[in-house]
C-alpha cells in the first residue's frame, strides 16, 4: 500500500497530466473503453453463438467500426447506449429460464435480471474504486463518463469488465444456483433475500479470484493491470492501454 505522501504525489501527478489533455485524446480513450467493452461482449457471446444472435454480433462489430471512425465524444455515447440495447437483447435471448427475461436495461424499480445486473455492477464498481484509491489516483478524472461525478475514472474503468458480470449471471441463472425464491417484491421493485445477496455475493467473490481461458490472469488480477496501466499513463505519459480479452488494446 502506498504512503500517504507518495498517494498525494499520484494524485497530483494525475490531475495535472489530466488536465494538459487534448480534448482530441480524451475523446480517443473514451472510445477505446466502448470498443473494448463490446469486443469483450463479443467474447463471451460467441461461446454460444447461435442464428438467433449472430446478426445482432454483426450489429455489435459495426458499431465499433462506428467507433473507430469517430472523433465525437455524444457520437461514442450513442453508440455505447446502441450497443448496450443490443447486449441486453443478447443476454435475454441466452437465458432459458423465462421468470429471468426482461424487457429492458433499468437501474430503478428493477425486475429480476435488473435486481441481479444492479447488484453485480455495485460489487464490481465497489471493488474498482478501492483498486484506484489504492493506487493514489484521482477517481473522479473520467474520459467517458461525466467528470462532475468523483467516480468518473472508476465508471470509465469498469466497462471493460462489465462482461464477467454478466457471465456471472448467466451462469447462475443456468445452474439454477439462483432462483425465484430467492428474490422478494417490495415496493414494486424485486430484491434479492438475504440468502440470495449472500449467495451472489460470494460467487463474485470466486468470480473475482477465477481465471478464464484465455485470460493472463483472475479477474481480480486483470483489474489490478488495468488500475497499473493508468497509473503507468499518469507517471510515464505513454499510451493509456485498455483490457480487452486475451490482451490490451
Amino acid at each position: 500500500m502506498p504512503d500517504h505522501d507518495s498517494c498525494q504525489n499520484t494524485w497530483y501527478d494525475h490531475t495535472r497530466q489530466y488536465k494538459n489533455m487534448e480534448l482530441n485524446s480524451k475523446t480517443e480513450i473514451a472510445g477505446n473503453i466502448v470498443s473494448a467493452m463490446i469486443m469483450n461482449y463479443i467474447s463471451l457471446f460467441k461461446k454460444n453463438l447461435s442464428m438467433d444472435t449472430e446478426p445482432l454480433i454483426s450489429e455489435l462489430q459495426t458499431c465499433i467500426q462506428k467507433i473507430s471512425e469517430t472523433t465525437s465524444l455524444s457520437k461514442i455515447l450513442f453508440y455505447k447506449k446502441t450497443a448496450k440495447e443490443i447486449i441486453f437483447k443478447i443476454i435475454n435471448r441466452s437465458i432459458s429460464v423465462s421468470w429471468f427475461h426482461s424487457y429492458s436495461r433499468k437501474k430503478r424499480n428493477p425486475d429480476p435480471l435488473n435486481c441481479l445486473i444492479n447488484c453485480g455492477c455495485y460489487l464490481l464498481f465497489t471493488h474498482c474504486q478501492t483498486t484506484i484509491r489504492s493506487k493514489g489516483l484521482h477517481p473522479g478524472l473520467g474520459f467517458l463518463h461525466s467528470n462532475n461525478t468523483n467516480t468518473a475514472l472508476v465508471c470509465d474503468l469498469m466497462e471493460p469488465f462489465y462482461f464477467r458480470v454478466t457471465g456471472l449471471i448467466l451462469r447462475m441463472i443456468q445452474q439454477e444456483k439462483i432462483t425465484k425464491k430467492l428474490f422478494i417484491k417490495s415496493n414494486s421493485e424485486w430484491q434479492l433475500t438475504p440468502d440470495g445477496m449472500g449467495n451472489f455475493a460470494r460467487a463474485f467473490e470466486e468470480e473475482l479470484l477465477s481465471i478464464k481461458a484465455g485470460d493472463r490472469g483472475s479477474l481480480k488480477n486483470l483489474i489490478g493491470t488495468q488500475v497499473l496501466c493508468v497509473y503507468d499513463w499518469v507517471k510515464t505519459r505513454n499510451s493509456l492501454r485498455i483490457y480487452t480479452r486475451e490482451r490490451v488494446r
